[in-house]
């Protein structure tokens, strides 16, 4: 064979080769590589989200707790008590904002 003809016959494998490592690039490129270079996504807590709401101020408020079932044992006077919303105990106040990502 004469070395002109070898050298096409040769380019011709190696771009077949380059094409078919292309694709299978791209058809692994939509799960592999978009893992590795998008960030996660950050998600709040569902259940906090539920629960608590902020301020302006930025503290957080909550509802008080034994309010929502069995209240005929409780006095008039307890409930009306716990009908009231209240601010997030400074002790608690790191850990709800870490589940609300604040």
């Amino acid at each position: 064979m004469q070395p002109q003809l070898l050298k096409k016959l040769n380019q011709r494998k190696l771009n077949r080769i380059i094409a078919l490592l292309l694709t299978l690039a791209y058809s692994k490129s939509i799960s592999f590589f978009s893992i590795y270079t998008t960030m996660p996504k950050v998600k709040t807590k569902s259940g906090a989200k539920k629960r608590f709401t902020l301020t302006g101020s930025g503290k957080v408020k909550r509802k008080h707790a034994f309010k929502s079932h069995i209240l005929t044992k409780k006095t008039t006077k307890q409930k009306r008590a716990l009908t009231h919303v209240t601010l997030v105990s400074s002790a608690d106040m790191n850990r709800v904002k870490d589940m609300l990502n604040i």
